[in-house]
């Protein structure tokens, strides 16, 4: 190679990369400079008292050209991406080639470097890789790659006859390794250690974060490193591809299969003749001869079954050695540190579909990753089978959808013949079974709670009572004593009660690999639930759901509504009790699932998703009737929560007329003045409200304050409702003044009974604020409703209704007070918030759209403010059709910012539709 010619540079290469491709960099680096190129790179030039982020900027300034070292591990890396695209943006056109990518790993780059040619290295012997890199890059400096003699004659090769290829001379790592042997120059990263048997990769590695995991827990100080997770995570390939990319870290690697325990010993003595040991040599002995030897050493013990397992003469070596184990039971961490091997999310697991099947539709793949819960051998045995049989990713989902456990028991994962997903479950599930079906009956009990959420242990030891015993009398759910399955759902009863029974059931499904158990929450992959559910009777389903079912209303609080102590108990079990309803037909429901249901509903208003609680609360209410006949006060309370649902929602067609059935229902059979009936005739008023009927609202929540005032006292919760409702009836018919008088002292008692940040002392500040800003008393509005926005985030959560309600309203107080900047601020995340909670069309986003874009107007940025006024009239067209006052109004303002940011002749169509719609309604005569 010849010396380039750069002047003005003082490095003629400066060489990034990540610390995972230290050896690959230090070797290119090494025969660059062999070559008389000088070469900047972290590994020689960060001497001590060096600053290195200084030097590398010196680098990427006075370098005539970088080389980027690219593999996997380089993309995830900030600092070597940033060093790359600093030379791609110095040339981004190529033409200087001043960004030279050096691929050491086969692999498809992203982004910018998809489109700059590379020179590849790897997968060639060292030699070829040196003679790669001479040729490689004498042409980039050259600019052309034009050979010096002419090719080959183009005729077809025949094996034996001229012009075949010559085989491959001897490679490098033919020589032996000696014990203290000078390293004169870096080991060629594609060479073997000498004692290595580690088998080849079955399919390509698809990148996972655990890699850096393993990475950092194989360099720290604990000699044994315990990889483990469910049966099909992919601890093997994460392992291989460890060895893989760190194998020129270690003199010897060795791979010994742990699946016979007996046989460890001869596996790890078969190490010993290319040790120049005698192959009778002991296992301990080859170990200890790797250590005496100071010889950098990797033992993986692949698929061991738990530490226990381990034979005792293998060490903890403290020289060295290092340990790496693969395992499905997690319970290493006295033993050296755990890496736990979590499936793939969704993003890598499209990733790994897409590597094996690059056309795949990108949509398609995400359900199966989805459906399969990022299980990287459910997804192999996915890909191999549509390879196979030439079926498209979408005909494979139809045939998922109808029946996952026949579907996940057909292909098999690459080198892994007669293996799928289904057997690697059952022979896992056949082992609890049978060894300890009390664990058995554990693992199907939280199958049948929610698939995406942890089952959480405790509701068993807190609600033991909950689960059916065999002595009770027999129920349609209860176990029959003579069901095969009978005796392990009794012996789970009974662990229940008994905390270690309890956790040894724990400790059998771990050893098994078949849950992973933190935080006391049993963790189960999804395709083991599909096989669990698949393997379970009708009967024994029904069982189990019934059981879930009464151990959450066991464990649920009863009073949610206005309640925010209590939300977070069904924040945490709401995955459980939908599922519990999911798997009960709804004409099936019992006591406990109309509860889960009512209360389920009441939960989800409280939290701003009147839509969903509408859903539950109909099931609820027809349940109730269904069970309990249509006068019984549990029917009633059900109606009730269906009808502040159905309000809520804007179902007022539905809502009225129920409403004033469940009023009069109550008084009828709980009396005038009790506290239900009072709730029905506040939520009366309120549809008479919510439907323009205020002189009703307003007559109706005046004698419902008075009732309340009488039956319940002065500052009952229920009665200051009554006057919020009255203060907020009175400001919307425009009698602002008035309304103020009652707001203030009701939000005063609020604070005092209920707390400053209540949900509906925050309700009642929010309708000061709001009142105030009618009257135009914009800093007394500001006073509340800053704090109100605040508050409301933090209590109720970012995209609560409320909260957004707040942030539109303290948006426009903003705007009132000429505060522009701060009211676009508030508005775009009323508008952004709406959107995702609302839909982009639902009347309240296009009101926070529609004021967006007025702040832009009145700030003088019309450029702006077109973009949120073309969807505010596109939505209003949809919702409200194109002729309604509140569509041509938004015709109107956009017409206005087409005008102000120079378009007149886009207002124009704008304009003429006003006017027409004008026309249409007063006439051509009326003035205008």
């Amino acid at each position: 190679m010849e010396r380039g010619r750069h002047d003005g540079f003082t490095w003629d290469f400066f060489v990034s990369y990540t610390s995972a491709d230290a050896a690959w960099a230090t070797w290119i680096a090494w025969h660059l400079e062999e070559n008389d190129y000088k070469v900047l790179i972290q590994a020689w030039d960060s001497t001590p008292g060096t600053n290195w982020r200084y030097q590398m900027e010196q680098g990427m300034i006075h370098a005539a050209r970088t080389i980027a070292v690219l593999s996997p591990a380089y993309m995830r890396s900030r600092f070597g991406l940033e060093e790359m695209r600093s030379a791609w943006a110095a040339d981004p056109q190529g033409t200087l080639r001043k960004l030279i990518p050096v691929r050491v790993e086969e692999f498809r780059p992203v982004g910018v470097l998809s489109t700059v040619v590379s020179l590849d290295l790897f997968g060639l012997s060292e030699p070829e890789a040196r003679e790669r890199l001479r040729t490689d890059i004498r042409a980039t400096l050259d600019g052309r790659e034009k050979p010096s003699a002419s090719p080959d004659f183009p005729a077809p090769i025949v094996e034996g006859r001229p012009g075949q290829a010559p085989p491959p001379g001897p490679r490098s790592t033919d020589r032996p390794l000696l014990v203290g042997q000078p390293r004169p120059m870096p080991m060629f990263p594609a060479e073997l250690p000498k004692i290595w048997n580690v088998p080849e990769p079955t399919a390509r590695f698809v990148d996972r974060p655990e890699l850096d995991q393993l990475t950092e827990a194989m360099a720290g100080d604990r000699p044994l490193v315990a990889l483990t997770g469910t049966a099909g995570i992919g601890k093997t390939s994460l392992a291989l591809e460890y060895v893989r990319a760190y194998r020129a870290d270690f003199d010897a690697v060795w791979w010994v299969p742990a699946g016979r325990t007996d046989q460890i010993a001869n596996q790890v003595s078969a190490a010993a003749p290319l040790l120049g040991l005698p192959a009778e040599t002991s296992a301990a002995s080859v170990l200890a001869q790797l250590d005496a030897g100071h010889r950098r050493w990797l033992l993986v013990v692949d698929a061991s079954t738990s530490r226990d397992a381990l034979p005792d003469w293998l060490p903890t070596t403290s020289g060295d050695g290092r340990i790496l184990v693969t395992s499905r039971d997690d319970r290493w961490d006295a033993h050296g540190q755990v890496i736990h091997a979590e499936a793939l999310d969704r993003a890598h697991a499209v990733e790994l579909l897409a590597d094996r099947l690059p056309a795949i539709d990108r949509t398609a793949a995400g359900e199966i990753a989805d459906r399969f819960g990022g299980l990287p051998q459910a997804l192999d045995q996915a890909a191999h089978l549509m390879i196979s049989e030439s079926l498209q990713a979408r005909h494979y989902l139809d045939e998922l959808r109808a029946d996952p456990l026949a579907l996940l028991a057909e292909g098999e994962a690459p080198g892994r013949p007669g293996i799928t997903a289904v057997t690697l479950s059952d022979a896992s599930i056949r082992l609890v079974d049978a060894n300890a079906p009390t664990a058995g009956e554990l693992l199907r009990l939280a199958a049948h709670a929610d698939t995406a959420t942890p089952f959480p242990l405790w509701l068993l030891r807190d609600h033991p009572d909950a689960l059916t015993s065999n002595t009770t009398p027999p129920s349609p759910d209860g176990p029959s004593p003579d069901a095969p399955w009978s005796a392990a759902a009794e012996g789970l009863r009974a662990a229940t009660a008994r905390p270690r029974v309890l956790a040894r059931a724990v400790s059998d499904l771990q050893s098994h690999g078949l849950v992973r158990y933190q935080g006391d929450e049993l963790h189960l992959p999804s395709v083991l639930v599909t096989v669990l559910r698949g393997r379970t009777t009708p009967d024994h389903a029904a069982h189990l759901n019934a059981s879930i079912g009464r151990l959450l209303h066991a464990a649920l609080p009863e009073n949610v509504v206005g309640d925010p102590a209590t939300w977070q108990a069904w924040h945490t079990l709401l995955p459980h009790a939908l599922a519990v309803l999911e798997n009960t037909s709804p004409d099936q429901d019992t006591p406990e699932t109309a509860w889960l249901a009512e209360h389920a509903a009441a939960y989800r208003l409280e939290r701003g998703q009147p839509a969903e609680a509408e859903l539950l609360a109909t099931r609820a209410a027809q349940a109730r009737e269904r069970l309990d006949g249509p006068d019984h006060p549990d029917t009633l309370a059900a109606r009730h929560i269906y009808l502040r649902a159905a309000l809520n929602n804007d179902n007022f067609a539905e809502a009225g007329p129920l409403a004033e059935r469940n009023a009069d229902d109550r008084e009828r059979l709980l009396g005038p003045d009790h506290r239900d009936t009072l709730a029905s005739r506040e939520t009366l008023a309120r549809v008479y409200q919510k439907t323009g009927h205020l002189d009703n609202a307003e007559a109706l929540f005046t004698q419902n304050l008075a009732d309340r005032k009488a039956a319940l006292g002065d500052r009952d919760p229920d009665t200051l409702e009554s006057r919020h409702n009255l203060g907020a009836v009175m400001a919307q018919g425009g009698r602002r003044l008035e309304a103020t008088e009652i707001l203030l002292p009701t939000h005063s008692a609020q604070v005092s009974v209920l707390g400053p940040e209540h949900p509906h002392t925050l309700d009642t500040a929010h309708r000061i604020a709001v009142t105030y800003r009618g009257m135009g008393a914009t800093t007394a509005a500001l006073g509340y409703a800053e704090p109100v926005t605040e508050a409301r985030e933090e209590v109720l959560g970012p995209l609560h209704p409320a909260t957004l309600d707040s942030h539109h309203s303290l948006g426009l107080t903003y705007r009132q007070a000429g505060r522009y900047h701060d009211a676009i601020r508030e508005l775009d995340q009323a508008f952004n918030g709406r959107d995702k909670a609302l839909g982009p069309n639902h009347v309240h986003t296009l009101e926070s759209a529609q004021a967006l874009g007025r702040s832009y107007l009145d700030s003088g940025q019309p450029e702006r403010a077109t973009p949120a006024l073309e969807h505010t009239l596109t939505g209003r067209e949809k919702t409200l059709g194109p002729d309604h006052p509140t569509t041509i109004q938004s015709c109107k303002r956009l017409a206005d910012a087409f005008i102000e940011n120079g378009s007149p002749g886009k207002a124009t169509p704008h304009l003429h539709r006003g006017l027409l719609h004008y026309e249409n309604f007063n006439g051509e005569a009326h003035p205008p």
